[in-house]
């Protein structure tokens, strides 16, 4: 019975080790159109930060997720705000430039 709920455990892992290649491959999506969103409007004479648009976005996460919710779309949010992450660049991880932003590069510290 211990090796059916190894393998339970194991199937379980795997699932959420695919859910979070998923999620991040959504971030980085959402954070190149935040990126263009913001290029644009810098383009047109505008400001970098729409206010009234984070607060919508914090406001869905928090009634979506609880108060958890908006710590996340914060970290959304600032990723929006900083540039693209290129693949393999996420914040800790080892090797590499980490972030793209406004045309520059900057590899780990």
């Amino acid at each position: 019975m211990s090796q059916a709920i190894g393998t339970t455990a194991q199937d379980r892992r795997a699932h959420v080790a695919e859910l979070d290649r998923a999620i991040i491959e959504l971030v980085r999506q959402r954070t190149a159109i935040c990126r263009e969103l913001t290029e644009r409007r810098l383009s047109k004479g505008g400001t970098s930060i729409e206010l009234a648009r984070e607060n919508e976005v914090l406001g869905h996460y928090r009634e979506a997720l609880g108060p958890t919710g908006t710590s996340l779309a914060l970290l959304l949010t600032e990723l929006g705000r900083r540039g693209a992450v290129r693949p393999g660049g996420l914040p800790g991880a080892s090797g590499g430039t980490q972030w793209v932003g406004n045309g520059s590069t900057k590899g780990r510290s």
